[in-house]
């Protein structure tokens, strides 16, 4: 049996859907250059999901990342630093891939950074979209 923090990792502890995915920034060319953010599906899979405390997000700046999540899932050979981790209208950012530590090799433990809410997209042609600058729209 997987254990984690001398703890044993349950199966039916996997109770959220999450979604793997892959990132890639495009640059288009039209009237001017424009970056475009692009994730690809890889899989969607079951997951435990767990924010971490304070004391675990500060102690892991000292390592050179700033994990906020600890996310596990059952073992994948194709989840790497490079993916990414789609929540609950979050983004994550897989920052280390940890086998579970038994030779089944039966779980991943992902330790991830949380970047950001889904983009919502806004119409360019409202109101706000158009106001200028230095306008003020209180509504």
């Amino acid at each position: 049996m997987s254990k984690h923090l001398g703890k044993a990792i349950r199966i039916g502890e996997l109770r959220k859907r999450v979604i793997i995915q892959s990132y890639s920034d495009t640059i288009v060319v039209a009237s001017k250059a424009q970056l475009n953010t692009n994730y690809a599906d890889i899989a969607t899979v079951w997951a435990k999901v767990r924010q971490l405390s304070g004391f675990a997000v500060t102690k892991s700046k000292n390592i050179g990342a700033a994990v906020t999540h600890e996310i596990i899932i059952k073992f994948r050979s194709d989840v790497t630093t490079e993916e990414w981790i789609d929540y609950d209208g979050n983004k994550y950012r897989i920052r280390t891939v940890e086998d579970a530590g038994d030779e089944k090799k039966r779980f991943l433990i992902l330790m991830c950074e949380l970047q950001a809410k889904v983009d919502v997209y806004e119409d360019p042609n409202t109101e706000d979209a158009n106001m200028d600058d230095n306008e003020f729209n209180p509504s």
